[in-house]
């Protein structure tokens, strides 16, 4: 057996590995962020069944209950806990890292270059963080891949499932199942056995499927997709000119951030190379540019006309496929063990950097959010009493429930939320963690109450905050 082979061997089992080692570490992390919507509904289905599978209102923000009823039926036969929560997530994570590892050995003969792209696919912040959440943005990309995968070994069958559980997973599922088309669509274009019906019946299924759950859904509520709920109020109307060059900044900023930025850096060397040498595509896998292309624009298209703030981890499947795109050409640059370096170091140090007070971060986008669950637990210690007498805001509001699946009394005290305009409570409790402090807020706070008591590790922090008499 030669060197290559024995490496060979071990990247896949050494990568499965790391990905299981976030899991066990992560097993007891409550529910955050975006991902207490999940807990909420599929703590609904627990208690109610699926025979009331539309939500209440208040939880409804218009998504298929796929992964919430598959949340809930971990839970039925495995008993409802944290631990079993996260546990749901190995088969998607393991789909994701297979999926990724073999689309690397499709375009990648060379062993070295699939090392490269598992290394940075192991390091990328955003899809590691995502990991540690129960999060079906991971199982949107791990489908995505698996039916990139599908696609390139031409296993077709399995394209009518991942089509199904894709549009069953959430809205934004369309971007996925359109990207998954138009590459489907550039792969097969120029085969003799190029044909429309062949193409377009997974699609087809994915989307008969969709359209009934949906139909369904507007049937008992009135409405879908676009959610008459306050809680999602403004969120999915359509946006104007200054709303489109805002998610376009936003889209160049998600990418940029959380250490992708050395990947910016070494992308914009390579396009000056092309544009100022005139080096041909073709001496590379220009599949790989036609695919991320598609990824990047789909996203782009669906993304910016809408009020929505995008989040990082909308992105990750541009993250993926990025990071293939640079494996393969960065083996052609003479230095390139030095710029591998400096990508792997820019992902390491982007779970350390945290903005100041009023700059938003993606906090679940990065591995920079684990030291809030204690010093919440610490800071819910201390109040003890008077969290009935607090107000705050997102993701603080939670109830113990809602996040770490606790029953009783306890489990189902809410703290009130923060509002400047109606009457105060005692206590104010803020976070760096929550982006939905407002600047004028905040220094409101500072001016009509006294901070008695503060909970910080590292840069993040908690604090509470009396009312001055």
């Amino acid at each position: 057996m030669t060197k290559q082979d024995s490496i060979q061997r071990l990247i896949l089992p050494i990568s499965i590995i790391w990905w299981l080692l976030w899991l066990v570490i992560s097993c007891k992390n409550p529910f955050f962020w975006d991902t207490v919507l999940t807990s909420k509904i599929a703590q609904f289905y627990f208690d109610n069944g699926l025979s009331h599978i539309i939500v209440p209102l208040d939880m409804d923000a218009g998504h298929p209950p796929f992964f919430q009823v598959y949340l809930c039926a971990i839970w039925k036969i495995f008993g409802k806990s944290l631990a079993t929560a996260h546990l749901s997530m190995l088969p998607f994570i393991l789909l994701m890292v297979i999926s990724f590892y073999k689309i690397c050995k499709y375009f990648f003969t060379d062993i070295r270059q699939v090392g490269i792209a598992m290394t940075l696919f192991c390091l990328e912040p955003t899809i590691l963080a995502q990991s540690t959440l129960v999060s079906y943005d991971i199982v949107l990309l791990s489908l995505s891949l698996f039916g990139l995968y599908a696609i390139l070994y031409e296993k077709r069958d399995w394209l009518y499932w991942i089509n199904i559980l894709l549009l069953l997973t959430c809205v934004r599922a369309f971007i996925a199942v359109t990207a998954l088309f138009c590459i489907d669509i550039f792969i097969l274009w120029n085969k003799k056995t190029f044909s429309w019906f062949r193409l377009l019946k997974p699609y087809f299924v994915g989307g008969v499927f969709c359209c009934i759950w949906h139909l369904y859904h507007f049937q008992q509520t009135g409405w879908m997709i676009f959610s008459p709920s306050p809680t999602w109020d403004g969120q999915r109307d359509m946006g104007n000119w200054n709303v489109y060059f805002r998610n376009i900044a936003v889209i160049i900023r998600n990418i940029l951030d959380c250490g992708r930025i050395g990947l910016g850096i070494i992308t914009g060397i390579i396009l000056l190379n092309f544009l100022f040498n005139k080096i041909s595509i073709k001496n590379y896998h220009s599949k790989i540019y036609i695919i991320l292309i598609i990824v990047l624009v789909t996203h782009v298209l669906f993304l910016i006309p809408f009020t929505n703030p995008i989040g990082h981890r909308y992105l990750i499947w541009v993250y993926a496929i990025w990071i293939l795109w640079i494996s393969d050409i960065l083996w052609s640059i003479k230095h390139h063990r030095w710029l591998l370096a400096l990508m792997m170091t820019g992902m390491i140090l982007g779970h350390f950097v945290i903005y100041p007070d009023k700059i938003s971060k993606g906090w679940d986008s990065s591995l920079a959010y684990l030291p809030y669950f204690k010093l919440k637990e610490n800071m819910d210690k201390y109040m003890h009493q008077s969290t009935a007498e607090v107000a705050t805001k997102f993701p603080m509001i939670a109830s113990l429930l809602e996040t770490n699946l606790k029953d009783g009394d306890s489990g189902n005290i809410h703290f009130s939320e923060f509002n400047i305009n109606n009457p105060q409570k005692k206590y104010i409790l803020y976070s760096n963690i929550s982006n939905d402090f407002q600047e004028f807020e905040y220094d409101y706070i500072k001016q009509n109450f006294t901070l008695i008591h503060t909970e910080q590790k590292g840069k993040i922090r908690l604090e509470l905050y009396e009312w001055k008499k």
